[in-house]
């Protein structure tokens, strides 16, 4: 019975013995392999690919194979994941991108767009935003934008517009903040008012600033919001002290417009300037713009104005930029490359104009079409071209514009003038130029408002009116010309 009692016993640490034995080579076996896996990788920077931290091994318990063996613990090391190459990733992603999987096309175009672990390829990155924009709202804003901005893919802006204001539609809150950035200068009408609205008014509680300025334009300009001038410059504050410089360039555009601030200049330099400093490309322009304004307070300083525009012109070689530097020739004395920069900001189809202080630059009072047509018209910077001069002056004129009060009153006055007196091809036609010259006159024009005080005196193109004759006559004075001072020194009475 003792023998058979110390065999039992013997057996029973042989096994325990054995089971030690197997479960400490086995710990080093798993932890060897763990530790070779994938040793050398290195891992695309995506969270849920990255190694997981060590974890100690898991205590588990082994169940006895007899009634007479003891239960055993042991530990077993857990086996890792392997971890997923760069290449491996992408051939992954490129595999669900080619088979339709609109995340996957996402995730890949994102990676084309950033250059992040493949090289940058926009157009690659267009192309698969644009195969996933149907199912996803984020995919359809990116690809959106670069078409709007013509980055991969030639530019569409209709096309483009269309696709943001649909992303916008199905909740992309960057395509809402999009949208109402364009919409805030006309580029599309107000739809979706609602959650435009709501969009803007969150993104300013957030301090987004980028949206602020956003909002900023469309309370000065009244799409979605009803107009509020003060609380536009407020949000324009608020961004330009927190450092947003196309905040400090737009907050000095306006003082020096006086557009929901009184008109002041040297405001309005300090903060384009600092604008300029911090990169913004559109503050050399109002800058060039406030040094060629001539103003009892501020003379003009043409050096600084011809330095502005062609820094204008390096930082932004657009519309605007080139009605400057066509000002800059002319001044120089060289018309034909004057003529040429006006015929370039005029075939824009956007001449932006210059404007004296206290007007917006849409409301302004020289426009390239203008400078061109009168050009083409006297053969200066080349020849005579009657017709393109014509061409050029209905538009600046905006005669074609259903629009009332809109047309630049020089062209409309020269056009009137010319058809007065049948001048450069034109023929007399008396009722066209009385309708030209009072619209001209209505804009402030002194030399026009002298002349339509004859016109009405005369009864030329229209009915005589001896008291609105008068009247005209008076404005005129008030304008400063000359010529009507003298006639109402002389007793001007609007009678022949």
């Amino acid at each position: 019975m003792k023998c058979t009692v110390a065999a039992v016993a013997l057996s029973l640490s042989c096994v325990a013995a054995h089971a030690q034995d197997s479960t400490a080579e086995t710990i080093r076996r798993i932890n060897a392999e763990r530790a070779s896996t994938n040793a050398n990788t290195r891992y695309f920077r995506n969270a849920d690919n990255y190694p997981k931290p060590y974890t100690p091994p898991v205590r588990v318990q082994a169940r006895p194979s007899s009634p007479y063996r003891r239960v055993e613990e042991v530990y077993v090391a857990p086996v890792p994941r392997r971890v997923q190459t760069d290449q491996e990733y992408f051939e992954d992603l490129r595999r669900k991108s080619a088979n339709g999987d609109s995340d996957a096309q996402v995730l890949l175009a994102d990676c084309y767009f950033s250059g992040m672990g493949v090289a940058k390829n926009v157009s690659e990155a267009y192309r698969l935003y644009r195969a996933a924009a149907d199912r996803s709202p984020r995919a359809e804003a990116m690809a959106g934008s670069l078409l709007f901005n013509g980055e991969g893919t030639p530019v569409n802006a209709p096309e483009a517009i269309a696709m943001m204001k649909h992303a916008a539609a199905a909740g992309d809150e960057q395509a809402v903040k999009w949208v109402a950035t364009v919409a805030a200068w006309n580029t599309v009408e107000p739809a979706q008012k609602d959650w435009v609205v709501k969009g803007l008014d969150k993104a300013v509680q957030e301090r987004d600033y980028n949206t602020m300025v956003s909002l900023s334009k469309d309370l000065l300009f009244g799409h979605f919001h009803s107009k509020d001038a003060p609380r536009a410059i407020a949000y324009l504050r608020r961004a330009a002290q927190a450092g947003n410089a196309e905040a400090q360039e737009l907050l000095g555009e306006a003082y020096f417009e006086g557009n929901g601030v009184p008109l002041d200049i040297a405001e309005a330099q300090l903060w384009l300037l600092r604008a300029d400093a911090a990169g913004d490309k559109y503050a050399a322009l109002t800058l060039a713009r406030i040094a060629y304004a001539d103003t009892p307070s501020h003379p003009a300083d043409m050096a600084a104005f011809r330095r502005w525009s062609v820094r204008s012109l390096l930082l932004y070689p657009k519309p605007g930029s080139f009605y400057l530097m066509g000002v800059v020739e002319s001044q120089n004395g060289d018309e034909d490359k004057a003529r040429e920069w006006f015929k370039k900001e005029a075939d824009t189809n956007d001449a932006i104009a210059y404007a004296p202080p206290g007007t917006r630059w849409d409301e302004g009072e020289v426009r390239a079409d203008l400078q061109l047509g009168l050009m083409e018209w006297a053969g200066r910077g080349g020849p005579v071209d009657n017709a393109a001069g014509r061409k050029h002056l209905e538009t600046a004129a905006a005669l074609a514009s259903k629009k009332p009060g809109v047309g630049n009153r020089d062209a409309l006055y020269a056009l009137g003038n010319a058809y007065l007196l049948g001048l450069h091809d034109l023929p007399v036609d008396l009722p066209q130029a009385f309708k030209l010259i009072q619209a001209a006159a209505q804009r402030d024009h002194a030399e026009a408002q002298y002349k339509l005080a004859y016109l009405l005196r005369d009864g030329k193109g229209t009915q005589p009116d001896p008291r609105e004759s008068v009247l005209w006559m008076n404005k005129a004075a008030t304008n400063g010309d000359q010529l009507a001072e003298a006639e109402l020194t002389k007793g001007f009475s609007g009678r022949p």
